[in-house]
């Protein structure tokens, strides 16, 4: 399944073909006034979406932007993870125990629920930055610096589901790095070493 989904994100351009129409994953089939959705036919072998999108368009082109985003969650879920389980492991004593303590009360939060609070809370600061020209941000609470549109623009590119997401996925990798190095520091030859 996994290789049929990277081989229709790979092959998208051949499977469903490109026209004047198409407006990225979206492809138009029909009048743009039809808000009717219909059933398989010539045009779109698996129906139209309201407005006369075709779903098998969307559905191959689709591929492409999820496999993209699953990359990157996994990617940097896995950096973060590795990297504060190895440091954890590696320091040991308080450290360890507080970085565990931490990765297992992430772990209560059931993903789903996570992931739309977060995001939800992404996009209400996203909205309210767009509101204004400046802004102001306290730096380690003593001055207030003035913003421009950089900071705004910069803020409004993030993608509130890939940061929600990749701040609900570490803890897995954080648990099995900390025990692969916890396992290596009681190895014969770390003992041996240290003697």
């Amino acid at each position: 399944m996994a290789l049929a989904f990277v081989l229709a994100a790979a092959l998208a351009p051949q499977i469903s073909l490109v026209d004047k129409k198409t407006n990225g994953s979206f492809k138009q089939v029909g009048r743009s006034t039809d808000f009717k959705p219909h059933p398989p036919s010539e045009k779109a072998i698996l129906g139209t979406a309201p407005q006369q999108f075709d779903i098998f368009h969307s559905l191959v082109w689709g591929t492409r932007d999820a496999l993209d985003f699953s990359i990157k969650v996994i990617f940097f879920s896995a950096f973060i993870g590795m990297l504060l389980g190895i440091l954890s492991a590696y320091i040991g004593g308080w450290f360890n125990s507080l970085i565990m303590r931490i990765t297992d009360s992430f772990l209560t939060i059931p993903l789903i629920v996570g992931v739309v609070f977060i995001e939800q809370l992404l996009r209400v600061s996203i909205e309210a930055l767009t509101q204004g020209e400046t802004y102001q941000m306290w730096v380690l609470g003593i001055a207030p610096i003035q913003g421009t549109n950089w900071f705004i623009e910069t803020f409004t590119n993030i993608n509130p589901a890939l940061v929600a997401f990749i701040f609900l996925g570490w803890m897995q990798y954080t648990r099995l790095m900390n025990t692969i190095i916890l396992e290596i520091k009681k190895a014969e030859y770390i003992s041996a070493t240290r003697a």
